[in-house]
């Protein structure tokens, strides 16, 4: 009797160890669990608070913080501090001039983009900024007082030679010899790989500064024209030294961008 008591209260003591690990089994889950439960809990609030990242603003196109940006044209520069919030877009114009045995004037195509800033009074600048169809024909510059043409298989701009025009006071007759043919190319750098061609042109007061290239199969177009003073120096009403505004024009080379 005394035997099968003891083993009896063997067998219970044995029971109830065996629930009291499995208790504390299921506390340690549950405690897991809690956490585990929190911690996804506290990661989404976090989620829902934190601060989403600022879309990537498009270009202004309107330099309005001194730098031209536009997805449209492909490029982006610091503009002149004289030009800052001055651009804004403008009517289209006649670019390009015909084939080359043509008279230079003749009208060939529009532009098809085209920014522009002036200023006007005592001092006077034009500032303009266009994107134009590509193709072959002149494109209204000049280097070095010659008109200049871009072929459109080979894409390179190139003076051209005129045929020269002899007058012959007796007769009154006009007789030209030669013709139009292309010299050499105008100078260029290059730019992210694209090919930037420089003309500088001076007449009669006026002044020009221009690059022109060929992005995303479209001409880009780049120019600034000044109109001087030609009276006496002594009365010269200009308040603003060109010389700086040509050189910060030339210096956006340095930063000029190609998108």
């Amino acid at each position: 009797m005394s035997k099968q008591l003891k083993r009896q209260h063997g067998f219970g003591v044995i029971e109830i160890v065996i629930i009291v690990a499995a208790i504390a089994l299921l506390s340690v889950v549950g405690l897991v669990a809690y956490n585990s439960f929190q911690t996804d809990k506290n990661a989404g609030e976090a989620a829902k608070t934190s601060p989403k990242p600022e879309a990537k603003k498009p270009c202004s196109e309107t330099a309005s913080n001194g730098i031209f940006c536009s997805e449209d044209v492909g490029i982006k520069f610091t503009v002149p501090t004289v030009f800052k919030g001055k651009l804004v877009k403008a009517d289209n114009y006649e670019i390009f001039h015909g084939p080359i045995d043509q008279h230079p004037g003749a009208k060939a195509g529009m532009s098809e983009l085209v920014f522009s800033a002036s200023i006007s009074g005592t001092d006077n600048f034009t500032f303009s900024i266009a994107k134009e169809p590509l193709q072959s024909g002149y494109v209204g510059v000049y280097y070095a007082l010659q008109n200049a043409y871009l072929d459109k298989e080979s894409r390179v701009l190139s003076q051209v030679i005129t045929p020269t025009n002899q007058y012959d006071s007796k007769t009154g007759i006009t007789t030209e010899t030669g013709e139009y043919t292309l010299g050499k190319p105008v100078p260029s750098l290059a730019i992210d790989g694209v090919r930037f061609y420089k003309m500088l042109n001076g007449d009669a007061g006026m002044r020009s500064s221009t690059y022109l290239a060929i992005i995303k199969d479209k001409v880009v177009k780049i120019e600034l024209k000044h109109g001087a003073y030609m009276g006496d120096e002594a009365n010269d009403p200009s308040t603003i030294d060109a010389d700086v505004v040509f050189d910060e024009f030339d210096s956006m080379l340095k930063n000029l961008q190609v998108l």
